[in-house]
């Protein structure tokens, strides 16, 4: 997997996979979702979740001026 840049140096091997996952809060919890992800190599780099899914299923809201997010999700 690489970033923007494609270099060597800015790239890290991964196994893609997909993982069974829910989002939940203090009061809700999402249905079941399929997403794809990337597995690397090593316990040093975080999972990192696919995020075509989220937008697929949910609605995504993001305001950067105010500093807000949230993703809305039917019951």
């Amino acid at each position: 997997m690489s970033g923007i840049v494609p270099i060597d140096e800015c790239s890290i091997p991964v196994l893609v996979g997909e993982i069974d996952a829910m989002l939940i809060d203090d009061k809700f919890h999402t249905k079941e979702i399929r997403m794809i992800s990337y597995f690397a190599l090593t316990d040093e780099m975080p999972l990192i979740i696919g995020f075509k899914t989220l937008l697929e299923e949910f609605e995504v809201y993001f305001n950067y001026k105010e500093d807000t997010a949230r993703i809305t999700f039917a019951d």
